[in-house]
């Protein structure tokens, strides 16, 4: 996300990479990572605001 890929090309490949069976298992995480990571969230929300609810 640093270094501005988009994460909703990636979000497959990372659900991949962590064994889920779809994207709505990785996306649980990335709201655990809300908090920790302000940046992070800003940016998925202006490239694919519709992955991760508010």
């Amino acid at each position: 996300m640093r270094e501005g890929a988009d994460a909703n090309a990636l979000m497959p490949v990372l659900a991949t990479y962590m064994g889920h069976a779809d994207t709505r298992c990785t996306e649980y995480y990335l709201r655990l990572t809300a908090e920790l990571h302000p940046g992070m969230v800003a940016q998925v929300e202006r490239e694919c605001g519709w992955v991760v609810p508010s």
